[in-house]
């Protein structure tokens, strides 16, 4: 599943690096030199970079691609947990955290790229510069705050103002700009959508399909463009119950 390769074929990982919280704060030279610490790996389209559960052994840092991180609940309900694009990173929180094994599964979406670091190599590095240590603990705080207020959403939204703050969510965090609004540049089907904003395939179709016919989005080929993210705002702050 995994191809190694040197290390200079990989196309500008320091600029992302420089975009990451994990890495900031630190020199260029600094960047460069935790790099070459690393090695390159690419991950086909639905294959995996690790499974729930596996032994914790890496740190990735995403320089091209997507990745869907998901979970499996004690029940058996899968739900998404968030999606991964180049500049992210994955495998810190159980890695750095101490935990026995991944607490989630993540899928390529997309042919992947990454740097990827052994536990013991990020150890050096951590070692060498502290300040990474530093932001480890705000990467980690600021996915437990953005599980907490997902959390908050699920129990007191409508299903469609859930639906609404997921979307607007993902226009942030990989929305480009087109000439009739937003384009959510990742692949994303409408039950991962779904698992995203705490619902079912069927209310997250029945939603999409309506706020289509109603002009607010496009949706084709897994590809999603927001044409008036102001009147899905108000979709999040209106909750009006389905």
């Amino acid at each position: 599943m995994f191809l190694v390769i040197e290390l200079t074929k990989v196309l500008d990982p320091i600029g992302l690096m420089q975009e990451s919280l994990l890495f900031r704060g630190l020199k260029k030279s600094d960047l460069a030199a935790i790099a070459a610490m690393a090695r390159k790996t690419t991950v086909k389209k639905k294959d995996f970079f690790f499974q729930q559960g596996e032994r914790t052994s890496s740190i990735y840092f995403l320089c091209s691609g997507q990745v869907n991180l998901t979970r499996v609940t004690s029940e058996g309900h899968q739900f998404m947990v968030r999606v991964i694009n180049a500049g992210g990173i994955l495998g810190h929180i159980s890695c750095l955290g101490g935990l026995s094994g991944h607490p989630g599964t993540a899928l390529a979406a997309a042919p992947c790229e990454a740097l990827v670091w052994d536990a013991r190599t990020f150890s050096r590095v951590m070692d060498r510069y502290p300040q990474i240590t530093a932001n480890a603990f705000r990467v980690m705080a600021f996915h437990v705050e953005d599980l907490m207020d997902r959390m908050g959403e699920a129990l007191a939204g409508s299903v469609e103002s859930r639906i609404a703050v997921t979307l607007l969510r993902l226009m942030v965090q990989a929305g480009k700009p087109q000439e009739h609004g937003y384009l959510i540049d990742l692949t994303l089907s409408r039950q991962s959508l779904g698992e995203m904003a705490g619902t079912t395939l069927f209310s997250t179709s029945r939603i999409l399909s309506r706020w289509q016919r109603q002009g607010l989005i496009r949706t084709a080929k897994k590809r999603l463009l927001i044409r008036y993210p102001d009147k899905l705002t108000e979709k999040c702050i209106g909750l009006a119950a389905d």
